[in-house]
């Protein structure tokens, strides 16, 4: 079985591992986001926050665009890892209670990656809402469970595993990416302008895919919290990761346990900002 991992929020929490195994977020995401910001008069480059940012894996990637970022986070395990940049700086925090250091009416864009689902949204969009400039952009992002894009057998098999199998060990917060940010506390905003797109079905170009071997489908799913409560429950059982890569490799008819796979992932962006659209 392999070595277990806690929870995000704990403070052994595996975060460089986390930061290796997660699949990372495509160019045209940024290019969506900035798009819908310059539609906007008066939109700026000065200052984006990264909420929830983790090890600062959205961070960096805002950081060649902004002349400065922050990055926030409730774990103090995940900032220990978060990545190193001249421009980025971190504070850890609640998502919806910032350091006072960033002063209302500053900030030009806020992001939110694949972590909206555990904040208490009325109070973050306040939050949100009082800290961003009038031309200043919400962006908030998530991706679903994965699909194996040329084995719809093999998807369905893994949707039963992460939906049925470990359907226990899953804070039930998490549904709400499944559901696609879909529920009310998503699209009841304060804003004046706001959008919510489905990925790849509405923006092709925003795909998050990947052509991994399997044995870094199995470190990935490893990351998963749900995981980490299952052998923390069942010490002595089979690894469930374990069985499904060989079922999935059954399904396939891989002759090797190191086979490659194209794997996908649903995205919803939601975007949002006080100013009207020029």
């Amino acid at each position: 079985m392999a070595a277990r991992t806690t929870r995000f929020a704990d403070g052994d929490f595996d975060s460089a591992g986390y930061a290796a195994h997660r699949p990372t977020y495509p160019q045209a995401l940024f290019d969506a986001v900035f798009a819908f910001h310059r539609r906007h008069r008066g939109a700026g480059f000065d200052l984006a926050v990264d909420v929830a940012t983790g090890t600062g894996q959205t961070a960096l990637d805002l950081a060649s665009s902004f002349a400065a970022v922050v990055g926030t986070d409730s774990s103090e395990a995940m900032l220990r890892s978060a990545v190193q940049h001249d421009r980025i700086s971190y504070h850890c925090c609640p998502a919806e209670s910032m350091p006072p250091s960033i002063a209302s009416g500053s900030v030009d864009l806020i992001t939110v990656s694949t972590a909206a689902h555990w904040f208490d949204m009325p109070a973050f969009y306040a939050e949100a809402h009082r800290l961003l400039k009038p031309s200043g952009t919400l962006a908030i992002w998530g991706y679903c469970f994965m699909e194996f894009d040329d084995h719809p057998d093999v998807t369905r098999m893994f949707h039963d595993f992460a939906r049925i199998e470990l359907h226990d060990f899953w804070d039930r917060r998490a549904d709400k990416v499944d559901r696609r940010y879909s529920d009310a506390e998503f699209l009841q905003t304060p804003f004046a302008v706001s959008q919510r797109i489905l990925a790849p079905e509405g923006m092709p170009a925003v795909a998050m895919r990947r052509r991994w071997p399997m044995r870094q489908v199995a470190l990935y799913l490893r990351t998963w919290s749900a995981y980490k409560t299952f052998v923390e429950q069942h010490p002595d059982r089979d690894d469930p990761i374990d069985v499904f890569c060989r079922k999935a490799a059954d399904a396939i008819g891989a002759d090797s346990p190191d086979f490659e796979v194209n794997v996908s992932w649903p995205l919803t962006l939601l975007m949002a900002k006080n100013a009207v659209t020029d």
